[in-house]
């Protein structure tokens, strides 16, 4: 008899054996036991919050829920499709107000007033915040500039800019 026939001999008889049966039963329970493990796991983590804390730099819940949020932006846009360009520029405003409270509930809280808390953010969010910089800077020409004139289109711009920013925190779909 050769040695590989003699190896095949014992590895048949092996994996024949009550020993290796009990052996392939034990690991099975112990698989299941491991993927009902993980599952728990993930499902008891608040796996949500944990990419947000990695993503953006904090993992608080958002303190205004979804459908409040959605009311508050129905009016934003209400006063948009009022063709008034002084609403058009109350409605960023408002925005712009309702952002500045939302990132000092997240912690960017320091800042005396939302270029300050923007400053902040951009060392976390650069892209967020180069984008609310310029929604911004045309706020800040609302209020500082008399004949300040702003169309729809701008206004509905930045509009969506807000509004792409609250959607990475969950505020809106």
């Amino acid at each position: 008899m050769d040695i590989v026939t003699f190896a095949q001999t014992v590895f048949t008889g092996f994996s024949d054996s009550y020993f290796f049966a009990a052996i392939k039963i034990f690991l099975a329970v112990y698989t299941v036991v491991l993927i009902i493990d993980i599952v728990l796991i993930l499902s008891f983590r608040d796996l949500r919050s944990e990419l947000r804390q990695g993503s953006y730099g904090t993992a608080l819940v958002p303190s205004v829920s979804q459908s409040d949020m959605n009311k508050k932006w129905a009016k934003l846009n209400e006063r948009l499709e009022s063709g008034n360009v002084s609403e058009y520029k109350v409605a960023i405003l408002e925005a712009d107000n309702v952002v500045e409270g939302i990132l000092k509930d997240i912690g960017y809280d320091s800042g005396a007033d939302m270029a300050q808390k923007i400053d902040q953010l951009e060392m976390m969010q650069p892209d967020d915040a180069a984008k609310l910089k310029e929604v911004h800077q045309i706020r800040n020409r609302i209020v500082f500039e008399q004949d300040f004139h702003i169309d729809l289109g701008q206004a509905k711009q930045s509009l969506e800019i807000y509004k792409d920013f609250l959607r990475k925190f969950d505020y809106f779909q």
